[in-house]
């Protein structure tokens, strides 16, 4: 079983550091890529699904979701080298190294996709209140559920949190806090899931 062990996707210069915010869970099966195949075969891995609403219009969600200054916020590490589809997403680590995440869709205003290292990652964005709020969709498909994901998830927890707070105007909070707080739930939610997905 692969287990990721060895850094962790974190955002905030520290491991198990991003976020959420008024966010529902919820896996099931992902159709991953549209094939003829489809109904021939299973589907494998888990998509995690979060949603709510940023108090903010979608031009400006989407600039902080792609702009490496405004990335700089919430997530430190990550930076775009090329913003388009097949471009490349930089995740920097403490250590001086560095990986680098297949971009496969970019729709502006709307839709932003990566790969996270074997899983996907995905920013759905939909302008609502006249465009001064903007609903968020973000899914994350889990290749396959170990014991790294997890924290994985947690840290987008945490992610999805700093933005809102941002929009929100409130003052930051700590994020290692905020990760303890929501990674037991999180941790409970997968584990459920996968014995139901993976019995």
């Amino acid at each position: 079983m692969h287990n990721k062990e060895t850094h962790d996707h974190s955002c905030g210069g520290h491991d198990h550091s991003c976020g959420g915010h008024d966010h529902s869970c919820g896996g099931h099966d992902h159709h991953h890529h549209s094939s003829p195949l489809d109904d021939l075969t299973v589907d494998q891995g888990l998509t995690i699904e979060f949603q709510g609403v940023f108090k903010a219009r979608i031009e400006d969600v989407w600039d902080m979701l792609t702009n490496n200054e405004k990335i700089n916020l919430w997530f430190p590490e990550l930076e775009f080298v090329s913003l388009k589809s097949g471009g490349v997403l930089r995740f920097n680590h403490l250590d001086g190294e560095s990986e680098e995440m297949l971009v496969l869709d970019v729709e502006e205003p709307n839709y932003l996709s990566f790969t996270w290292d074997l899983n996907t990652v995905t920013f759905e964005l939909k302008a609502v209140e006249n465009n001064t709020q903007t609903e968020v969709n973000f899914t994350e498909w889990l290749a396959e559920v170990t014991d790294h994901s997890p924290r994985d998830v947690t840290g987008w927890m945490v992610c999805l949190n700093v933005i809102a707070n941002i929009f929100d105007g409130k003052e930051p909070f700590d994020r290692e806090d905020k990760w303890h707080e929501l990674y037991p739930s999180i941790k409970e939610m997968l584990e459920q899931q996968s014995e139901f997905e993976f019995e």
